[in-house]
């Protein structure tokens, strides 16, 4: 029965009404063998148990149905459903509305579990639970005495975090000890979203403290440089710029390498939204360079546009990767060992204070702007237009904001992720954008929207086109 719990605790909490009935449906699959009985509602309403096997499997479909029926996180953004239920002009809470007193308490009891969570981490729990090796799950559990002894904690400090934990479903329970959900899993120190979960705590919930400070010494208004931003202060460090801070300690730059893999995921789409047909075509003839990738670390981006379009006449030749010199050195030496882009060229740049390539039909960002301010976006992008041709296009590929979030009776999961991405850059003097903000930065650099290209699959992340301000008016496409 490991496996089903296992599956119960992967349940989308505040998920629409048809994943929940596909989930609960998953799950009477499961349970299903115990049973032997058809995989609906009905045959378990009016049937009574007649084995201990029986017994356990209707306990987890009482508890399915009571997980399905209480409010809970949207999309895992980790904010509580219940907080943005209520219709934004209504005069009083609709039926499936918490009281808005619950609401925020609820906020609290999230940012416990977070909480907990850096502890753990801290201490190294979560590496310490033994990690299923089979679906059976048999052999994944661990007593809280073992456990503790494992991890150098008094029981019963371990007892009293993990249940903030095993009551959000993070981790499991059994009655002596704990096992691993596949929301736990994510969290052992192998896994980039434990990185991720890292940097966040670190960039959201420690700099919080800060922030009253920062902008009663700096002003209520948005970060506008590279330095002076609310993390560099929060540490004492102010003049330096983000990265600079980060890159101070070798570990710390290792774990953010670590968390920024997760952006290259299937749910960070890379290709897959620009039109590709007319870098295609000219892709084809003998022009030097076709693509320059702006910050493009070790070539993981180009990688993924040559194995997706190499065989329609993208070569690797063609491509540049512009880095930070120090940067460059390495990142060209790690690429000869891959064939796809050992003959990608990598070229330093200081995008703050130089200008790219010049000659290339497309000049891609990607996830760079977002880690800057209006002003220094605006700058990058005159750096980059400065030498830009007719022909050429500037693509932005970021998360796209609503321009009016919350204005829905009920904002949805995209919309509450959009808005938590955005404030999870203001720490560091970043920003997401609307299209209205990103019109508004290209304006400052000459140049305007040409087309817009949404991810297909439905994610608040697109693809801006930027050509120089001579040229049609723009078209979206989604």
């Amino acid at each position: 029965m490991y496996a089903t719990q296992s599956a119960i605790r992967s349940v989308p909490k505040g998920d629409s009404a048809s994943n929940a009935i596909k989930s609960l449906t998953a799950i009477h699959q499961i349970t299903g063998q115990y049973l032997n009985k058809k995989d609906t509602q009905a045959d378990y309403k009016n049937t009574s148990p007649n084995s201990d096997r029986e017994i356990e499997a209707f306990s987890i479909l009482t508890q399915v149905k009571q997980l399905l029926a209480s409010s809970g996180l949207q999309d895992g953004v980790g904010v509580p459903a219940a907080i943005h239920s209520t219709p934004r002009h209504a005069g009083k809470p609709s039926g499936s509305a918490r009281p808005p007193q619950e609401a925020i308490m609820g906020l609290f009891a999230q940012m416990s579990a977070a909480s907990a969570i850096n502890l753990f981490e801290h201490w190294g729990v979560f590496d310490a639970i033994p990690v299923p090796q089979e679906v059976s799950g048999a052999g994944a559990e661990i007593s809280f005495a073992d456990l503790a002894k494992k991890v150098n904690v008094e029981e019963a400090l371990l007892i009293r975090i993990s249940n903030m934990l095993t009551a959000t479903s993070i981790l499991g329970r059994f009655r002596d000890g704990l096992y691993h959900t596949p929301t736990s899993l994510c969290l052992v120190s192998a896994h980039p979203m434990s990185a991720m979960f890292a940097l966040l705590y670190t960039n959201i919930v420690s700099v919080s403290t800060s922030l009253p400070s920062y902008f009663d010494t700096y002003g209520r208004r948005e970060p506008v440089g590279v330095n002076h931003v609310p993390i560099t202060f929060h540490e004492g460090k102010p003049e330096l710029k983000y990265f600079e801070l980060v890159n101070q300690d070798p570990k710390r730059m290792n774990e953010f390498m670590k968390a920024m893999s997760i952006t290259h995921s299937s749910r960070v789409p890379t290709t897959g939204m620009y039109d590709m047909n007319s870098v295609l075509s000219i892709a084809r003839t003998d022009r030097e360079t076709v693509w320059v990738d702006i910050g493009g670390g070790g070539g993981h981006t180009v990688k993924l546009f040559l194995q997706e379009y190499g065989r329609d006449g993208l070569k690797a030749s063609q491509c540049v990767v512009h880095e930070l010199e120090d940067v460059v050195e390495g990142a060209s030496k790690a690429a000869q060992e891959d064939d796809l882009i050992k003959d990608v060229r990598f070229l330093p740049l200081d995008f703050h204070r130089e200008s790219p390539i010049k000659g290339a039909l497309i000049y891609y960002l990607r996830h760079i702007m977002r880690d800057y301010s209006d002003q220094v976006c605006a700058n990058i992008l005159r750096n980059v237009a400065r030498f830009l041709s007719s022909e050429a296009r500037i693509l932005i590929s970021e998360q796209i904001t609503p321009d009016y979030p919350g204005m829905d009776s009920q904002p949805s999961s995209q919309q509450i992720y959009a808005a938590f991405k955005d404030f999870s850059m203001l720490p560091i003097g970043g920003k997401e954008r609307s299209l209205d903000q990103w019109r508004s930065v290209a304006a400052e650099a000459g140049l305007e929207i040409f087309r817009v290209y949404m991810d297909p699959k439905g994610t608040p992340h697109g693809v801006v086109e930027l050509k120089l301000v001579d040229i049609r008016s723009e078209e979206v496409h989604v």
